[in-house]
């Protein structure tokens, strides 16, 4: 619960008044110090401590109610909502964006969730999914080759195998993990004059094979070998 002392709430400088408390109450959520069912301060106090207008802070609870973050009602305030799958993806990819510059760290959750993630296609994968698998990579392997950004379409090729984990927390998850991965390195893989594109084709064709051949061992190596590829993308840029 929102407390009335001078380390709950702080004042930030960010580009708009009411922005400064959004930020600051989704801190608190994401940190564990504001629980669902915990009540915010009334609009006086939070006016008070932030010292900005309760108007900025109506908008503030608005901005908050619209995330799905808060409940309220006019006779008893807001309230931290019950969280549902999307807040906490939606919380995750707010980390990413936050931690983007951690390279390390986020390729090693990314290389951690994509071979679970390819161990469970390979196993629960059934005769129309890897037709539709070999589809997905005839499509990516026509962007790149057209000329898109390498970086793009290998992301958009391991959000649409997650799909096919049977699993949709998956796909959500590595779309909120690859939307950072996106936003921090995608000027590295543009222009680059070698021969990375045709690699994440084989890297692509060995994964679904693997796939199509049942074998989960195959293809969570292949996949372990393709993260490393990328992250040696941001490691060594041009």
């Amino acid at each position: 619960m929102l407390q009335n002392d001078s380390t709950s709430l702080k004042q930030t400088k960010k580009p708009s008044k009411y922005q400064s408390i959004v930020n600051h109450i989704e801190d608190l959520i994401e940190s564990g110090q504001l629980k669902s069912g915990d009540k915010l301060l009334p609009e006086r106090e939070l006016s008070d401590q932030f010292g900005v207008s309760r108007i900025s802070v109506r908008k503030a609870l608005a901005v908050l109610a619209g995330k799905g973050l808060i409940n309220t009602t006019p006779r008893h305030g807001a309230y931290v909502a019950e969280f549902s799958s999307e807040q906490v993806i939606n919380s995750f990819s707010r980390l990413v964006a936050k931690n983007s510059r951690r390279t390390d760290d986020l390729y090693e959750v990314r290389r951690l969730i994509e071979v679970q993630v390819v161990r469970l296609v390979a196993v629960r994968r059934t005769k129309d999914d890897v037709r539709e698998l070999w589809e997905i990579f005839e499509q990516t392997t026509a962007d790149i080759l057209l000329g898109e950004d390498p970086h793009t379409a290998d992301i958009n090729f391991h959000i649409s195998l997650a799909q096919y984990a049977k699993n949709p927390f998956f796909a959500e998850l590595m779309s909120a993990l690859v939307t950072g991965l996106i936003d921090a390195f995608a000027h590295l893989w543009t222009d680059r004059g070698d021969q990375l594109p045709e690699k994440i084709i084989e890297d692509h064709r060995n994964i679904i094979q693997a796939i199509a051949d049942q074998d989960p061992d195959a293809a969570a190596l292949y996949v372990t070998q393709h993260v490393s590829l990328c992250k040696s993308v941001t490691d060594s840029p041009k």
